[in-house]
């Protein structure tokens, strides 16, 4: 935060760093949604997500309360906490949900893989000198060349369901 944006908003820095998950959580809890949606079961996706709305001000108002004693930007850190257990309960309720419907081998292979290269980037990110700004983008690029070459990230499913798509837009069969 220092380095973005000066000492003013280091308080957000415990924010920051709680939501790091929020992203792949989300992914995951809008995979499981799409997955029930696609299986006639948009009803209990609106079960899901009220119940979430329901839930997160009740985790939200203690953690904040208990964040204020701690130091200025634990509130946040803990709101985001709190936002990150009810993305992760929406995913994991989806994935039960489903079942064996959403959840095989090549699930696992791929999730897998993912961990496999979180684990050598935070390696990288953990060994650069934290106050250099050009580490971020050999960060991500790193991250998306493994991701390509360890088939984490499918691009040729990506591509042809793409084509798929336009091509449906478009009246034709895909190729």
């Amino acid at each position: 935060m220092v380095l973005t944006s000066g000492k003013d908003y280091s308080p957000a820095a415990p924010s920051l760093l709680m939501l790091a998950p929020q992203f792949p959580l989300t992914y995951l809890a809008t995979f499981g949604a799409l997955h029930l949606i696609l299986l006639n079961r948009i009803y209990t996706v609106i079960k899901i997500n009220l119940a979430a709305l329901i839930i997160s001000p009740f985790l939200n108002a203690p953690l904040i309360m208990l964040g204020q004693h701690w130091g200025p930007g634990w509130a946040g850190g803990l709101a985001a906490f709190a936002s990150i257990c009810t993305e992760g309960a929406n995913a994991a309720i989806s994935f039960y949900i489903l079942g064996a419907a959403a959840v095989d081998r090549r699930f696992w292979a791929i999730m897998g893989k993912t961990a496999a290269i979180c684990a050598l980037v935070t390696g990288l990110h953990v060994l650069l000198p934290s106050w250099q700004a050009w580490r971020i983008p050999l960060e991500v690029a790193l991250y998306l060349l493994l991701a390509v070459l360890l088939n984490a990230l499918p691009v040729g499913d990506i591509r042809r369901m793409a084509m798929e798509a336009v091509n449906s837009r478009r009246g034709k069969k895909a190729t």
